[in-house]
């Protein structure tokens, strides 16, 4: 019987993506969600991560990450990145993606601009992304349909 909720704390580092996804691809093989959509909620998990690190934390190591994954319904996956660091901008989150991301040639990475990326893989992949800053508690909500 696989635990309804996986829940962990982690110490903010440059490592602390690779932990969180050692420690979550386990779990989510365990409720037998599929390789492509692990794969997909993973990288989007480590993007999340790796923001907390460099901009609530502004790259200093020791601060805390929680992260919790579980099944909403039998089709939804749920996973939340918590910090205690540096809200983000009341512009919200939309404001995070810049609209020129992308240069014309769209099928080309080469090309693509360095900032804002993390938040655009995340929008693309998962099917809903949720910010709320509430008692100096930074969690971002994610979702994704299973079928």
């Amino acid at each position: 019987m696989v635990n309804a909720i996986f829940s962990n704390t982690y110490l903010s580092s440059l490592e602390a993506s690779r932990m969180v996804s050692n420690d979550i691809r386990e779990y989510w093989g365990a409720l037998n969600i599929s390789e492509d959509i692990i794969n997909e909620a993973e990288l989007c998990l480590v993007e999340m991560v790796n923001n907390t690190y460099e901009h609530a934390y502004l790259n200093q190591e020791g601060s805390l990450i929680e992260v919790k994954s579980y099944l909403q319904t039998e089709n939804i996956l749920l996973i939340e990145i918590s910090d205690y660091g540096y809200a983000l901008n009341t512009s919200g989150l939309a404001q995070q993606i810049p609209d020129d991301f992308i240069t014309p040639e769209k099928d080309k990475p080469e090309t693509w601009l360095t900032s804002g990326r993390g938040f655009l893989i995340v929008e693309q992949l998962m099917d809903s992304i949720i910010y709320e800053n509430k008692d100096g508690k930074n969690t971002f909500y994610l979702s994704k349909r299973l079928s």
